[in-house]
Parts: C-alpha cells; structure tokens; sequence
C-alpha cells in the first residue's frame, strides 16, 4: 500500500491527500483541490521540453482549482516533518515570477497551478530549460562553500 501524501497547498489539519496520477506512465500526485503537482525526484525532468506530454498532464488537473492557502511553511508531501524551501526563479526582470517549492529530504519539487506552462513561457528554448534545471539543483541542494 502506497503513503498518501497530503497536499503541501493547505494546512496539515485539511486533510486534503494528493491523488496519484499516470500520465504516459510516469506516475505522478495531484491536488484535487488546488491543481497544484508533486513530482518526485527526476519527475519534473520528464515534462521540460515542448515535446513531451504536457497536454495530458495539463488535462488530469481541475477545471476550477481553488487557490492554495497562503501558509508561512510549505510541508513536504513525501516527508511531512520537513519544510520546503521557496525558490523565486524568473528571467531578470520578471521580478520572481513564480516560486519553486522543493523538499530538502527527498529532493522532491511542487508546482502551483499553472507553473509548470508559465516555467515553458520563462524558459522555451532546451538550453534556457538546461540552465534553470542547474540552476534550481545548485541553489536547492548543495550547501554554499
């Protein structure tokens, strides 16, 4: 029996779970709720270029989502003892235009609603995409020297 995981949108007490989704395979977990998206370690990989199915992804999350509460900590799906860390990322001058959430523990990322389009729009060709996925692993999880 697979962990249920609770949704880092909303407070603990919420009790709103994560719903596991497959898509072209790759298993990932989605709010209900907020359409915000949990990717394990090396998930996120598997959606960054134009190409790969981004479409039906995009057609597992809702319709309507309702915002995410804004909280003063994010606790991660896989390790609930763990705070997130917030990572503003966006092109200079797109003034932090959205917020990557990451788990120190299991290196695990979320995306609100909507991120994963808007890190494409930020992003478009592979080697800006390459630059920001260093980027994001250098700043997340290595300790500064």
């Amino acid at each position: 029996m697979s962990q249920k995981l609770r949704s880092p949108a909303y407070p603990i007490e919420k009790n709103i779970f994560l719903q596991s989704q497959s898509v072209n395979g790759i298993e990932i977990d989605v709010c209900p709720l907020s359409g915000g998206i949990w990717f394990d370690r090396f998930e996120l990989k598997k959606f960054d270029e134009a190409h790969e199915p981004l479409i039906s992804l995009l057609a597992l999350l809702p319709k309507n989502p309702k915002a995410p509460e804004i909280l003063k900590s994010r606790r991660s799906p896989k390790n609930p003892e763990a705070i997130m860390q917030q990572h503003p990322y966006g092109p200079k001058g797109a003034n932090g235009a959205l917020i990557v959430d990451t788990c120190p523990v299991s290196a695990g990322i979320w995306l609100d609603y909507n991120e994963l389009q808007k890190i494409r729009e930020l992003y478009p060709t592979e080697a800006e995409m390459k630059k920001l996925s260093e980027e994001l692993v250098n700043k997340a999880f290595k300790k500064p020297i």
